[in-house]
């Protein structure tokens, strides 16, 4: 989906520090048109009466407000990228449309390749295929004018609108291409690097990666984290083998995946018979039903394997992976004090 896209990629782009950069640019460039609208029309085929120079002006002054906003606003939702992406392809057919002739009615679709570009890198398919067909429209309807109103022959305007479609619509589904692919590699590579492979959860990685953007959604908000230790699982791998061993494995990851509430919960494997299950919630009214959830999923998997579990809970502050760190060294004590006691039990600090 193309919100999942953008959603990743301006992820990927903040982490990196580019986004402010890249906003700069994209104001930059809507200014940059701005004046180039103006400057047409001082041009003999810029727009032609007194109805198309005012209709011009509107357009070029409006990329000045959008230039201003994204220079001072911030980085804008899906929806408001959506809008971006037609205002612009709207803005510029128009300034094609009344401009003066045909050679510079094509030649200023070109410029919708930037607008390609921008959907490519960051919107995904479902826009991008909205905008290379409004291009293409528009360039054949530019042709179809010029040899029907201004009898100019279709060969003549070839070496006006071949360009014009292969860089506003080829350049950018190329782009697209490539950038889905580095998209779904970054993705895989990503998800190798913070799942744990045996079972599918999150590893110690993953756990931490998580627990930051839970706590980045929710700076004031309970950490809540279980830390559970399988009873025994030495002697299960001894006894019944190590399928058995990662039956129990399986067992425990597959009913703690099934209770977890994405995306406030994070289950992980963090070492051979160790999980952790870390939560990040509005308050501490939900403590019980994490504890609840948890309890679960143990008593379920209890026909492969006991746990001893410890939990724990803390208020996030301005060091929100220092608190992190502090609820699961006490989830680890209650989870030894529980192992103490017999194992196969929860005791909470």
């Amino acid at each position: 989906m193309g919100r999942d896209e953008y959603e990743f990629t301006t992820a990927a782009l903040r982490d990196a520090g580019y986004l402010r950069a890249l906003k700069i640019v994209i104001a930059v460039l809507c200014l940059a048109m701005a004046v180039l609208g103006w400057l047409m029309q001082l041009h003999p085929l810029g727009p032609q009466g007194p109805v198309a120079r005012v209709i011009h002006g509107a357009v070029s002054t409006s990329a000045v407000a959008v230039g201003v906003a994204w220079l001072v606003g911030r980085w804008p939702s899906y929806r408001t990228a959506v809008l971006f992406v037609a205002w612009a392809d709207i803005g510029l057919a128009v300034a094609a449309w009344v401009s003066g002739a045909p050679a510079s009615q094509i030649s200023a679709t070109t410029h919708m390749t930037l607008i390609g570009v921008f959907a490519a890198f960051l919107m995904g398919w479902r826009v991008l295929v909205c905008h290379c067909l409004f291009a293409f429209g528009l360039i054949l309807a530019l042709v179809v004018r010029a040899a029907v109103v201004d009898h100019d022959h279709w060969f003549d305007l070839y070496i006006y609108y071949a360009p014009a479609l292969s860089t506003v619509v080829g350049l950018p589904v190329l782009i697209q291409a490539i950038v889905d692919g580095s998209r779904s590699a970054v993705r895989r590579a990503a998800r190798d690097a913070l799942s744990d492979p045996a079972t599918g959860l999150r590893n110690r990685r993953g756990m931490y990666a998580a627990a930051r953007a839970s706590t980045r959604r929710h700076p004031a908000g309970t950490v809540v984290a279980a830390v559970i230790d399988l009873d025994n699982f030495k002697e299960i791998n001894d006894s019944a083998g190590h399928h058995a061993g990662d039956a129990a494995l399986q067992a425990v990851a597959d009913e703690l995946r099934a209770r977890i509430r994405r995306p406030h919960d994070v289950a992980a494997r963090t070492g051979g018979d160790e999980f952790v299950v870390i939560a990040v919630l509005e308050s501490a009214d939900g403590i019980d039903s994490f504890v609840e959830r948890i309890d679960a999923a143990m008593r379920a998997a209890s026909s492969h394997v006991t746990a001893s579990v410890g939990v724990a809970h803390g208020t996030c502050d301005a060091h929100n992976l220092d608190t992190v760190d502090e609820v699961l060294r006490r989830a680890d004590r209650a989870m030894y004090q529980a192992k103490r006691q017999g194992g196969n039990q929860l005791v909470r600090a």
